[in-house]
Formats: C-alpha cells, sequence, structure tokens
C-alpha cells in the first residue's frame, strides 16, 4: 500500500491497482472564501486519468469540494467510480451523479471489497462526518480525517471493527470557533487539545505510523486572519506525537510518496510547509469585506423566514426567541425574528457581532450558520444563551436542508407519546 500525497486531507491510496483518491481540494477558497490551502496541490484536476475511486467524508467544503470535483475532466470523471456513506437527503450522491461519474454509491455498514485484494470500511460519525479504514497486502490505513471522539470507549469500538491499524490519519489543528479573537486562553487550550486528541487516538489505537493531515490551511479574510496566531504548525503537531505517543509521526508534503511501513523522513516536507507558512502568514488577508446594502439583508431574511415558517411547525418557531445583532460594517443593530429583520434601539443587548456579508451568507444559505461558526468571523455579545439564539435560527433551516422538517409529523409522535405517558401517571 503506498500513499501519495494531494493536500489538507487529501492523499491517494494505491494498491492492487486501485488508486483511491480522498477527499479531494485541489485550489481556492472554502467556507465562504474564508479558509486557503498553506501550500500549492501538485496534483492537477487533468492528473485524475488513472484515479479508479475517490471517497469524500463528509459535506464540508475542504472535503467535499465541488470546485475540485468540476475541475476533473469529464472524459475522466465517466471512468471514476464515487463513494460516499449513507445519508437521508442524498444531497451529495445525487450532485456527483449529476457531475457524471461511472458510479456514485452509498458505502455499505461492513468490510466491503473494492477490487481483489482491497477492502474498505466506512463508518458515520456525529454531525455529519465519517471515517474510512483500508486493508491490502496485509496493512492497515485509518483515516479519522476530522472526527471527534470524545471517549474512549468509541475508540476501542473502532480498534474492535478495524483490528490492527499500521497508518492513523488525523486532524492536528484547530478548525472551528473556540471564542472570540481576543479571548487567548480559549484558543489556545483549543490547540492543545487537537494534540492530545491524537494522544488519545494513538493509546487505543496503537497504530505504528501517525501521519498528520486535515490541518494545511489559514485563515485567509480580514475578519479572521488574526487568528493565525492560535493553529498548530506541522512542525510543532509533528515534535508533540514524536515527544509523547508510542507512534512514529509522519508529514507530506503535496506530491509526497510513501509506502506504508517503511522509513520516511519528515525534515523537508517540515521545512517547506514552514517556508510556505512564512508566505503565507506575512500577508494572510487573501479576501476583503464587501458590505450589503441593509435594505437586501432585509429582502433575504424575509425569505428566509418564509421558508422556516414553510417547513416547520408553529409549535417550534414559537420557541425561537429574537437575536440582536450588530452589523459591524454598517454599524446597525438589527432584531431578526418571526416578523423578519429590523433595526433594533437594543444595542445594550447585542448578542452576535459580524458584517453584513457574513450575515447575508448565513441567511442565503441553509448551511450558513455553520459555515460561519466554521470560518469564526464573529464575536459573541456578553449576554448568557447569544450564540445559542443566534444559531437556533441557522440550526433548523440546516436541519430541513438534511430532511428533518419540525412540522406535524415530527410532532405528532412526540405529543401521543407524552399523553400515554400523562395518561399512566394519572392511572
Amino acid at each position: 500500500m503506498e500513499i501519495e500525497w494531494v493536500n489538507h486531507s487529501g492523499f491517494i491510496v494505491n494498491a492492487e491497482g486501485v488508486r483511491l483518491l480522498v477527499d479531494p481540494w485541489f485550489d481556492g477558497f472554502a467556507f465562504d472564501r474564508s479558509w486557503a490551502l498553506i501550500a500549492p496541490t501538485v496534483l492537477k484536476p487533468d492528473d485524475c486519468g488513472n484515479i479508479t475511486h475517490i471517497w469524500l467524508s463528509h459535506e464540508h467544503p475542504d472535503h467535499f469540494s465541488p470546485p475540485s470535483l468540476r475541475s476533473i475532466p469529464p472524459e475522466q470523471r465517466a471512468r471514476i467510480h464515487l463513494l460516499y456513506q449513507p445519508t437521508k437527503d442524498k444531497r451529495v450522491v445525487k450532485f456527483c451523479e449529476n457531475l457524471g461519474f461511472r458510479s456514485v454509491s452509498e458505502t455499505p455498514a461492513g468490510w466491503f471489497p473494492l477490487e481483489p485484494g482491497v477492502e474498505l470500511l466506512c463508518q458515520p460519525h456525529g454531525n455529519g462526518d465519517s471515517w474510512l479504514a483500508v486493508r491490502s497486502g496485509g496493512k492497515c490505513l485509518l483515516n479519522l480525517n476530522d472526527c471527534i471522539f470524545t471517549h474512549s470507549e468509541e475508540l476501542a469500538a473502532i480498534a474492535a471493527m478495524v483490528g490492527p491499524v499500521d497508518v492513523l490519519v488525523t486532524q492536528f489543528s484547530v478548525a472551528s470557533w473556540w471564542g472570540n479573537p481576543d479571548d487567548s486562553k480559549a484558543w489556545e487550550v483549543a490547540a492543545y487539545s487537537q494534540l492530545t486528541k491524537i494522544e488519545a487516538e494513538i493509546r487505543e489505537l496503537s497504530p505504528a505510523t501517525c501521519l498528520l493531515g486535515a490541518s494545511y490551511v489559514y485563515f485567509c479574510h480580514e475578519e479572521n486572519a488574526s487568528l493565525n496566531r492560535y493553529v498548530n504548525t506541522p512542525a510543532l503537531a509533528y515534535a508533540h506525537v514524536l515527544h509523547r505517543t508510542t507512534s512514529e509521526p509522519l508529514i507530506l508534503y503535496p506530491g509526497d510518496r510513501w509506502l506504508v511501513g517503511s522509513a520516511k523522513e519528515s525534515f523537508a516536507a517540515i521545512q517547506k510547509y514552514g517556508d510556505c507558512i512564512k508566505v503565507a502568514l506575512a500577508d494572510p488577508v487573501q479576501i476583503r469585506t464587501e458590505s450589503v446594502d441593509f435594505e437586501s439583508l432585509q429582502r433575504t431574511a424575509r425569505q428566509f423566514v418564509l421558508t422556516l415558517k414553510k417547513l416547520n411547525s408553529r409549535l417550534l418557531l414559537w420557541r425561537v426567541r429574537p437575536v440582536i445583532i450588530q452589523l459591524t460594517d454598517l454599524d446597525i443593530a438589527c432584531c431578526l425574528s418571526l416578523k423578519g429583520l429590523f433595526v433594533s434601539l437594543r444595542t445594550d443587548e447585542v448578542d452576535v457581532y459580524l458584517t453584513s456579508a457574513a450575515f447575508e451568507y448565513c441567511l442565503k444559505f441553509p448551511f450558513g450558520g455553520e459555515t460561519l461558526f466554521v470560518n469564526s468571523r464573529f464575536r459573541v455579545g456578553p449576554r448568557d444563551g447569544a450564540w445559542q439564539r443566534f444559531m437556533r435560527w441557522f440550526s433548523i433551516a440546516q436541519s430541513n436542508d438534511r430532511g428533518v422538517l419540525f412540522d406535524w409529523h415530527y410532532y405528532a409522535p412526540k405529543l401521543a407519546g407524552w399523553l400515554r405517558s400523562l395518561l399512566r401517571v394519572e392511572r
């Protein structure tokens, strides 16, 4: 089994004639133009002619990158089998089918043969994520990508399913909001927790090699570039794994190849990443804020609220509290409620501070709230429950987009169960 590093969380597994491409993100930005790749990608879309399969871990755009998939020439896509975890909404599967891949399949529950001599195991985890194990030639690779396991029992269950692990691929730096930009303690704790997470994974899974991935990015928007001071560098993560675990750490630079089980030094890759980081962070702001006029925001908010009302029961929406938002670039405080978006005089009760462009993205796209949480282009006010009040609106929209509607069909069984339990108590 050979690994060819593509970029960020993307790599190719070469085994027994199979060339399995994992989570390709070739170039460009992610999360509303707020993340950028540290290093340039060597593999070009035109070079995918010998790729036999693609596996996508989850819908986040640094793993499922529609521009990257579209950039693969149509005649090459027509020869590639694409794999994705089972989902209720089938959205990713349908999107990839429309791109003309040779086949698009949801992975079965257990181990399954990809080709003679190569078998895979894909398991969903958490909020839409999934992990992948690949076995071939007596070797086993386990890619946890962004999956976070908070209990050792979860990792022990994976170890029981997968068996001995030769190489673990795992995330090593922060990848979402952990506090306001000036809350350095929260961010430092979060960054260190990513390293102790790897320690826990290695304790339970005992991989011979820990291949560090899924973190070769930087914050590139003027609204989040200040957060780059908190990320873990490849050099720091490598040193932590080397000195605090029993596994051999490994860093691969785009274009590097490694035969699983063989000796491979990481010094050259670490040095190259270090040079790229110096260049990137010397001028990290690639995207500037472009303001959206308030009247346009009001129209977008009106449509957003109408969609929520159409898809969900008033029983739910009556419980969603208005939220006060300070649009920092427009210097306007506004209130989002079931009546729409209006100017607010309650400037002392602001829940969230963000720009008009970041807020418009939340309103326009069902996944906008989650995107905002990942790109961290906001500040939370001091009131208790401020962030929860804001995100309640957008978590409902995202659930709706994934096929979960909080309508009468959703609540009827719950009400019936409540009535049954009430009658039992009265008897």
